[in-house]
């Protein structure tokens, strides 16, 4: 047999489109990068594309589907190479019918295209069906269709958990149903079925989903009646159709084999599994055939970890077995792009977008190599006992201090501890810190670190599952969509209009449901909103890109009620969620008299979307490789977040790119910018009247700052004469960056931040000054009048770094001077002279009377003196403070009569003593 993949690939997809009973729709494969799914790190599954349609929150566009998927699974990265059928990217031929056709016509189908089409020998396969578990029974039906298909009951095997498919921990998943070819011939020996042998694999895999795994790990049935996933392996599928045991002896790889050779001059690949030669050119021609995937999807090394890994660990085989006198960043780079132009070769024939990002690829190599090879240059010593490999597959373990390396290796123990803080602080993954304590000939406590690590991701399954299907709005959906799933909204109503022309049909409200998703007839006054679908609308509906129409619907007898928000479900349907309703109420089949829509937000969201277009374009256009992540676009203003490959977007480069959208007549004005890290970038613009009143307030936002700086500088001879005002100024400020009416242009506000940033610590410095004398003064005023103990309370809303300069004043006399702010700080300072200090009287003890009261607080010396002399109390904050405090002064004033140091209380200075 002599197959190319691309032939393979394309038989698959014919003999499904072209079937005569029931033909398929071809959908192209997604990206593999997954689309709001939090759940997943890639695409991993040809089902991924169709988890909503399958999960009920939307109805599938055709019954049934064909097509060829790009998965990646970097789980495996230990095995890729080690065997013939692992790898790291690879492509999944699937049907699918969303309950149309179930069991008996997909094993049907399967078999036929298997033996009659692509002419397998029946006696080389086996089949495999789900035996029963999770109180699920045994899929029996599908072993029995089997055996009607001619099948012997001795290939036919039962497995538990290996034929129970699911795409993660939790969402869609069902019994399966597998077909296994025996390389080694046509002999009945089942044996090696499931067990992970390279002769006897795996190649379709035929998933019934009828259940969704919650987050608490629990079954429950889907929405749809029956739902068929079906996947086989073009890799395995092509090595199958050419006799070969290995995937890598196909067209699939050959081509980057070849390119690898003929750029490096050494020995050819032989497929040999014991050679390190071969394995290094089978991990290296996977490693590139999916970075290059993923680079043509999107993705930016900078922003993922996974295939940033992917990269290192395949520059460390380029300079080790392919290239290892090269020293030249150019030459790799080379090197790299005839390796990426193979694979370009191979399949962008099936997916365009490869050939099609080829250049921006090779940047992002390039770039990568850079970064490498800089980072080689100037490693650290610090971990020559890692092995290089090691250090590539995990980055995170060069974070690892030498001692701590040192230190496991003296104990010979990696405990759950250590690990754990390795993954907190460095992070270091479970299959890291495994792979270390082996290379060092360690034992780790794997089992106490996977019980923090349980623990840990038990919050992240439940932070996640908040995001996923049992979210309300996730619920509320799918209720909507099982009920109008009977209806087409493109045949029936419920779509988009730019201009409603007359029709025989009038305009009315088809459904009205309430916010559980429940269907009424007849909502009233008291009820304050509803969701609402028309026959036809002219309200643009919003999603998390982009803003809704708003205005309100006129209804027969000169009612009216509020849209308030418009938004589309997955299956097209558009729900209206109304307010305002008129006192008779509103009823289902209610006519429509007219729209009322707000056309300043509608005209205000035409320019903010021409201001997001050029903004990309600029973008794009001043620093080459970008990507665009989150977006929004609303009536007032645009919200971008941009990684990009090299560069800065510094302040300067947004006010040319302002200028550019300017030239284009749109008003716009950068609101906010925030540089989150490696390359990606927050960026919120004002747009349309919003941008001209922007400017306008930025203006009168600049002459305050004038002011307060002139203020801050007349503040250097006399502060308290500019104290008030400068305060003032300050205030102002704070209400204009903090204007949730008014927006500020971004540079005004980095200048009002500034300026405020100055101003509070110039206000904080003179403050604690000014306090400082204050109180200084008064305790001077008291001392003098000659009591032999000063106990004073002062409030101040300053904190004071030390009171030493405030109690300085008293002389040598022995004192507790507390300072309480408004807000319910305290902190204090006790002192006595050297000649009365003793055991029995100290300023320790003394200090001990009042924390005592307060029922909280720290209080030490100052370094390197005598508790018996001097000891500060830490500010702290004290509830129903004064009360606590005027009780603690009692104690201190007690303590010392009880000493006996004097006879009678009118020794102390008790003129502060606030509310006693």
């Amino acid at each position: 047999m002599n197959w190319q993949s691309a032939r393979v690939r394309e038989t698959f997809m014919q003999y499904f489109m072209r079937h005569p009973r029931l033909p398929h729709a071809f959908v192209p494969s997604s990206s593999i990068i997954p689309k709001n799914d939090p759940s997943l790190a890639f695409v991993n599954a040809g089902m991924n594309q169709f988890k909503n349609t399958i999960m009920g929150y939307g109805r599938p566009n055709h019954p049934r589907v064909v097509n060829s998927q790009k998965c990646l699974r970097i789980n495996d990265l230990n095995l890729v190479g080690t065997d013939s059928y692992h790898h790291t990217f690879f492509e999944m031929l699937g049907n699918w019918s969303f309950s149309n056709y179930y069991k008996e016509e997909a094993c049907s189908m399967a078999w036929d295209l298997l033996t009659n089409v692509y002419g397998l020998d029946p006696q080389r396969l086996y089949i495999t069906y789900f035996s029963g578990g999770e109180s699920i029974p045994a899929d029996r039906e599908t072993k029995e269709i089997w055996e009607d298909l001619g099948v012997s009951s001795s290939r036919i095997l039962p497995f538990g958990k290996d034929n129970f498919w699911s795409m993660s921990r939790m969402g869609p998943c069902g019994p399966s149903t597998e077909i296994h070819y025996d390389h080694r011939g046509t002999y009945n020996d089942p044996s090696k079925v499931n067990q992970d042998f390279g002769s006897v694999v795996e190649i379709w895999n035929l998933v019934f989903m009828q259940y969704n795994r919650t987050e608490k790990g629990t079954l429950e049935r889907l929405p749809l009646a029956h739902v068929v996933d079906t996947g086989a392996g073009l890799e395995r599928l092509t090595a199958v159709m050419n006799g070969k045991i290995s995937n890598y002896d196909t067209d699939l790889f050959s081509p980057i084999f070849h390119t690898i050779q003929r750029a490096t001059g050494i020995p050819a690949y032989t497929g040999s599994f014991q050679s390190e030669l071969d394995l290094s050119y089978r991990i290296l021609a996977d490693h590139i055939r999916a970075t290059t995937v993923a680079l043509s999807d999107g993705i930016l090394p900078q922003t993922n970890i996974k295939i940033r890994r992917l990269i290192h660990r395949s520059l460390s085989l380029i300079e080790t077995y392919f290239l290892p006198k090269v020293e030249s960043e150019t030459d790799i780079t080379d090197f790299l792009s005839d390796v990426v132009d193979s694979v370009s070769t191979t399949i962008s024939h099936a997916y365009p977008e490869i050939e099609k990002m080829k250049d921006e690829t090779a940047e992002i190599l390039e770039n990568e190599v850079h970064r490498y090879i800089t980072s080689r240059k100037n490693k650290s010593t610090n971990h020559d006992l890692i092995p290089p490999m090691l250090s590539v597959d995990f980055p995170a373990l060069a974070r690892i201090k030498t001692a701590e390396i040192e230190a496991v290796k003296t104990s010979g123990i990696i405990d759950a501890q250590t690990a754990f803080k390795w993954y907190d602080a460095y992070g270091v993954t479970d299959e890291a810190t495994n792979e270390l304590s082996i290379s060092l000939n360690l034992r780790f406590d794997r089992e106490g670190f996977q019980t923090e690590m349980d623990r840990v991701k038990k919050v992240f399954r439940e932070e996640i599952a908040q995001q996923m299907m049992s979210s309300v709005e996730s619920v509320f959906i799918r209720k909507i969509e099982s009920l109008l799933s009977l209806y087409n909204p493109h045949i029936s109503g419920g779509v988009f209009e730019t201009k409603l022309e007359a029709k025989e049909d009038s305009i009315q409200i088809e459904w009205v449901f309430d916010h559980d998703g429940d269907p009424v007839e007849e909502v009233s006054p008291e009820d304050t909103s509803y969701w609402v679908v028309l026959n036809r609308t002219m309200f643009f509906p919003g999603n998390a890109s982009i803003v809704a129409d708003v205005g309100t619907i006129e209804l027969e007898n000169d009612r009216h009620v509020s849209i308030k928000d418009v938004k589309q479900l997955p299956s097209g349907w558009i729900l209206h969620l109304i307010t305002d309703i008129p006192e008779i109420g509103v009823r289902r089949k209610a006519e429509i008299v007219g729209f009322m829509i707000d056309q300043e937000r509608r005209i205000g969201r035409g320019l903010s979307y021409n201001v997001m277009y050029h903004l990309k374009h600029w973008l794009k256009l001043n620093f080459g490789v970008v990507r665009f992540n989150e977006e929004f676009v609303s009536w007032d203003h645009i919200k971008l977040e941009v990684t990009i490959l090299n560069g800065e977007l510094s302040q300067t480069y947004l006010r040319k790119c302002e200028e550019h959208i300017r030239k284009h007549r749109l008003p716009v004005v950068l609101g906010k910018k925030v540089w989150k890290q490696n390359g990606v970038y927050q960026l919120q613009f004002t747009t349309g009247e919003k941008a001209n009143a922007s400017l306008n307030f930025g203006k009168e936002v600049l002459t305050v700052v004038t002011d307060l700086k002139e203020l801050m500088t007349a503040s250097e001879q006399n502060y308290a004469t500019t104290r008030n005002n400068i305060k003032e100024h300050v205030d102002h400020l704070h209400d204009c960056i903090h204007n949730n009416e008014m927006s500020l242009p971004h540079e005004v506000y980095l200048k009002a931040e500034k300026i405020i940033n100055e101003a509070e610590r110039l206000i904080e410095k003179n403050e604690v000054l000014f306090e400082t004398a204050r109180i200084a003064n008064e305790l001077r005023e008291i001392s003098q009048l000659g009591p032999l103990f000063v106990v004073e309370r002062f409030e101040s809303d300053v904190e004071f770094t030390s009171l030493v300069k405030v109690t300085r004043v008293v002389g040598r006399k022995p004192n507790l001077i507390v300072v309480q702010s408004p807000d319910g700080y305290v902190q204090a300072r006790c002192s006595i002279p050297e000649e009365m200090a003793s055991e029995e009287f100290s300023a320790e003890k003394w200090m001990k009377y009042l924390v005592d009261e307060l029922g909280r607080g720290i209080y030490q010396a100052p370094k390197g003196q005598d508790p018996k002399l001097v000891v500060n109390l830490k500010r702290v904050r004290v509830p129903n403070l004064t009360e606590k405090v005027t009780k603690g002064l009692e104690a201190v004033r007690n303590f010392v009569t009880k000493t006996k140091l004097v006879e009678t209380r009118e020794t102390f200075s008790l003129t502060k003593q606030t509310n006693e």
